[in-house]
């Protein structure tokens, strides 16, 4: 009987192990990040504590390569690429507006996630303007003529990574002043799959124990 129940601990540990490297290589439908939105409350002067940046940054969806009607604007898009699509908006009630976004990988030391390409996708709201990617970041410009202005929302803007997996994190500036951090999970649902497998391959090994 112990050298069954060993045996069920070894199986599960090594099945849970293989659902672990499972999930960190999902397909781009399959991720997401969290949290979100990014909200961001910045008190731009401490001293007077009347200046201050208002808003969110907002995960639209994820698809593999370009996203439809995406504009590149710096780097390339492979066919296998992840790419993340968000936009930006600024509260109302925020004292300035948002000119660039700076996202980059967490800790910026890390080897993952690698970035590929950063671009934008056209819409009615405020437009992206230019956009510039490096291995380890990407940089969005907006313009309404000059920023994205309290009140607004930016049109979707994209970037795309040809290495990134469950479990990496992305770092999000305004120049130097930090709007949050988020990290690459799996969608809820494949979540749940994952830990439904672990606990129905649990139950037929239990089975065959009695």
């Amino acid at each position: 009987m112990q050298s069954s129940l060993a045996h069920l601990r070894r199986v599960l540990t090594a099945s849970a192990a293989c659902l672990v490297l499972a999930g960190s290589a999902l397909p781009a439908g399959a991720l997401t990040i969290t949290p979100d939105p990014v909200v961001f409350n910045l008190d731009l002067d401490p001293g007077s504590g009347t200046l201050l940046l208002k808003g969110n940054i907002d995960f639209v969806g994820m698809v593999t390569g370009t996203p439809a009607g995406g504009i590149v604007l710096d780097g390339s898009v492979g066919p296998t690429d992840v790419t993340f699509i968000f936009t930006a908006t600024v509260d109302a009630d925020s004292d300035i507006g948002l000119a660039t976004t700076y996202i980059f990988r967490s800790p910026p030391s890390a080897p993952f996630p690698v970035f590929s390409a950063v671009g934008t996708i056209p819409g009615g709201d405020v437009d992206v303007t230019d956009g510039f990617v490096g291995a380890s970041s990407a940089t969005v410009h907006y313009d309404s003529p000059n920023e994205l202005d309290p009140g607004e929302t930016s049109d979707a803007f994209f970037v795309s990574f040809s290495s990134i997996s469950v479990g990496d994190e992305l770092g999000m500036e305004y120049v130097i002043l930090p709007l949050g951090t988020v990290t690459v999970v799996p969608e809820p649902q494949v979540a749940a799959l994952l830990l439904l497998g672990t606990g129905a391959l649990g139950w037929r090994v239990g089975r065959r124990l009695v």
